[in-house]
């Protein structure tokens, strides 16, 4: 499920061509609607989840304050340490987000 957003880097596209209003994949707006209100639950697990995918990054380290962080290159212990916690911690947390995601999500 977490497929399309990872083959997209992180970012998420709605519509194509021919000029529908409706998106081509619904499955990226039901994913954010999942994150979102993950965000409002347990924000720590949706800014986990934004870093380890490169979506919406940048709205995790403005809102966190963190300076200079850059994604490109960056592995799950400089995202824990960006994010001030533990390794062990962040994989816990982006293993929690994923089986929300999975269980919003329904079956395959």
């Amino acid at each position: 499920m977490l497929a399309k957003l990872i083959d997209n880097k992180g970012e998420i596209f709605f519509g194509g061509s021919g000029g529908s209003i409706e998106p081509a994949d619904c499955i990226e707006a039901r994913i954010e609607s999942c994150v979102v209100a993950m965000a409002a639950s347990d924000p720590m697990c949706a800014d986990v989840l934004r870093l380890e995918y490169d979506a919406g990054w940048w709205r995790v380290t403005e809102r966190r304050c963190i300076k200079g962080y850059d994604p490109r290159g960056v592995g799950q212990f400089e995202k824990a340490a960006a994010l001030g916690i533990s390794l062990a911690t962040y994989k816990r947390r982006l293993s929690e987000a994923r089986d929300t995601i999975e269980n919003q999500l329904g079956p395959k």
